[in-house]
């Protein structure tokens, strides 16, 4: 399908899910998602760039499209989409008519202008959901700190102990050196003493 110049992409999170709807303005954005709550003015909603989502969207324009967050699978369209029509103007008003043969027996479709039930207030929840995850966030970066102390206190450790292990191998070959000259000592003063007539040596 051909992109509309008139079209824009928009994204926006909504619990668990990232949207996106290819509409012409923010309001229409707005509707389409279902919500009285400006969402571009809280900084929850804006214009995507991304040449996946803007793909998506324009393949089926009016439609909230969405997926998981933080996956890579395809956008899908959500439980209740938006036709196109009722994004680009305000709804009209349906004019009675008199002409019999503007009637039809066949039942009317449900109105596009039957009122949106009021979409209950998400503020709360999403400061929750920031929360949380910024607090996960300080987690992983104090974890990560703690690691690397660990890490280089392990080391140091390794330094002091191998330092302490060359230490006591020197002292060790010095105290051997010294005994077996000790030795050599004693054997040489016992061969002379009883060369000279000692005896009990």
């Amino acid at each position: 399908m051909a992109r509309s110049a008139k079209l824009k992409v928009y994204r926006a999170p909504m619990g668990f899910y990232e949207t996106i709807v290819a509409a012409p303005s923010q309001k229409a954005a707005l509707a389409a998602w279902g919500t009285r709550q400006n969402l571009f003015q809280e900084g929850q909603a804006s214009l995507s760039d991304e040449p996946s989502e803007i793909e998506a969207a324009y393949a089926q324009p009016g439609t909230v499209l969405r997926r998981v967050a933080g996956t890579r699978e395809p956008f899908r369209p959500a439980a209740e989409p938006v036709a196109v029509a009722a994004l680009k103007a305000p709804a009209r008003v349906v004019r009675r008519t008199t002409d019999r043969r503007a009637a039809s027996p066949a039942p009317s479709a449900p109105s596009a202008q039957s009122p949106r039930p009021t979409p209950p207030d998400r503020s709360r929840l999403t400061a929750a959901e920031n929360l949380l995850a910024e607090l996960e966030a300080e987690r992983g970066r104090r974890l990560e700190a703690f690691e690397g102390e660990r890490r280089a206190l392990e080391a140091d450790f390794e330094r002091r102990r191998q330092a302490l292990e060359a230490r006591t191998q020197e002292a060790e070959a010095s105290l051997d050196a010294r005994l077996r000259r000790a030795e050599a000592e004693l054997d040489e003063a016992r061969r002379a003493f009883r060369k000279a007539g000692g005896r009990g040596a």
